[in-house]
């Protein structure tokens, strides 16, 4: 068992990031089943809310994203030498409603080549990447885990079993 004292920083981001994408998952999962009652309720009306202003931030930032595409070379933009994400971002999208990790996954979802191992802080130079849509930002945010799916695929064989008295 670890000692409190001896887990890293970077261990307690990665814990607090899986608790996060559980219970957005929690929440998502009984926003679309609607198996909420009392005090659950409030707490899906304001995540009902709160997706909603998601969505319509995403929708907001689709003609920012178009204008951008249209500035660059032939809808693409070519990764300078010594140049970061994040530096990328600030310049194409400097104003927009979402949160910088959000458009970080979803570039790198929408530019593998252009990344090592899928990390946005791994990029190479000299190549050519294209600024995600709206649809690829919801794909990003709104993608199952591997866990959910396998969890519904067991359930439906199970349904299959033969059953005997």
């Amino acid at each position: 068992m670890k000692n409190i004292d001896n887990i890293t920083h970077r261990q307690r981001q990665a814990a607090g990031s899986r608790v996060r994408s559980r219970v957005y998952r929690a929440m998502a999962v009984l926003l679309i089943t609607g198996c909420v009652t009392g005090q659950q309720q409030a707490i899906a009306d304001d995540s009902r809310a709160a997706l909603a202003q998601l969505l319509r931030d995403i929708d907001q930032l689709q003609p920012q994203l178009a204008a951008q595409l249209n500035s660059t070379t032939e809808g693409y933009y070519i990764i300078r030498p010594g140049e970061t994400l994040d530096q990328i971002i600030d310049r194409l999208m400097p104003q927009a409603p979402l949160r910088r990790s959000i458009l970080r996954s979803a570039i790198v979802a929408a530019n593998p080549h252009a990344f090592r191992r899928n990390n946005p802080h791994w990029m190479y130079a000299d190549k050519r990447i294209v600024l995600p849509d709206s649809e690829a930002i919801k794909a990003v945010i709104f993608k199952s885990s591997a866990s959910e799916s396998n969890a519904l695929n067991i359930t439906e064989k199970r349904k299959a079993w033969i059953r005997y008295p």
